[in-house]
């Protein structure tokens, strides 16, 4: 009986060597296989599909949220992403979906502020040439009011009272007020005189400056009026991120999805609002001309899902 007790004590921790065997080359095997997709993650041919447990494991032990918080500062601070966090798996077009509705929330912002922006650019510049032509209008008729046979009256009562104030030096404390009333008098033209050179200066281009674009800001925006809760945001943000991490290109020689490429070049701020501008007018130009709805991407007539 005892021998027998210890041939199935034998032959139990046998069975689980034998599994704990087989289970760490399972693990081994996943890791190299999950390094070498990581090395080269667009190796994979247009159209093949790419394994949950890549998948799993590429959220789990792929993404640093200390290394993708420091290349996304801004966006990373706004959304309060936590340090520990497990990201969720998300189809190719939802990224593509995203990033497109986010671009149609910057444009519908470029929109309003600079047309605001114009109208007031517009009513500054009306305002101004309105005021300088009613000071010159005023400057006329004052000339044409004090000027007898072509001599202005006010510079011969400047001599005049130049001369009755020479007359009387005798009183020290009537030239030295005289003398701080001149003074005074100076600088009181020579302010009116800044005070108008700056209302006749024309204002600055509107467009470049009130309109400021950020997309950090606006995509925040856009993921907190889309989902609300905070918890929840994180969590999106979270998956944003790696989904752009995932599809965004390493060099510019395996470009697959240039979307995220260039996305992640706005969102991380490497391009300023100049170019985002550009971008957003190129876009609804070819929304136009095309009669296309980039943020509907069956609209492409590609299986975006289907290439990782």
């Amino acid at each position: 009986e005892t021998l027998e007790v210890d041939a199935k004590h034998e032959e139990s921790s046998k069975r689980r060597r034998e599994d704990g065997w087989r289970d760490y080359q399972r693990q081994t095997s996943d890791e190299e296989s999950l390094a070498q997709a990581w090395e080269s993650p667009r190796s994979t041919p247009r159209g093949s599909s790419v394994t949950s447990s890549w998948k799993e494991l590429s959220a789990t032990a792929l993404f640093d949220a200390v290394s993708v918080s420091a290349r996304y500062p801004r966006f990373a601070e706004f959304a309060g992403l936590p340090s520990r966090v497990r990201p969720r798996v998300h189809p190719t077009s939802w990224l593509l979906s995203i990033i497109e509705e986010i671009y149609d929330k910057a444009s519908r912002f470029e929109q309003e502020t600079v047309s605001g922006a114009v109208r007031e650019g517009r009513a500054e510049i009306k305002n101004a040439n309105a005021g300088a032509k009613q000071r010159g209008k005023a400057k006329a008729y004052s000339d044409a009011f004090f000027s007898i046979n072509g001599e202005d009256v006010r510079g011969l009562q400047s001599k005049k009272r130049k001369t009755s104030r020479k007359a009387d030096r005798f009183a020290e404390f009537g030239a030295y007020g005289s003398q701080t009333v001149r003074k005074a008098a100076a600088l009181e033209r020579k302010m009116a005189e800044e005070a108008e050179a700056s209302a006749r200066k024309m204002p600055e281009n509107p467009i470049f400056q009130t309109s400021r674009l950020n997309m950090p800001t606006i995509c925040f925006e856009y993921l907190k009026e889309k989902y609300g809760q905070r918890g929840l945001l994180a969590q999106v943000a979270t998956d944003l991120l790696f989904a752009i991490e995932q599809h965004r290109a390493p060099t510019s020689d395996t470009v697959i999805f240039p979307e995220a490429d260039t996305f992640s070049l706005f969102l991380r701020e490497l391009r300023d609002a100049y170019c985002l501008r550009l971008h957003l007018h190129c876009r609804a130009m070819t929304q136009t001309l095309f009669r296309l709805n980039l943020a509907n991407v069956k609209d492409r007539g590609v299986d975006v899902d289907g290439y990782k």
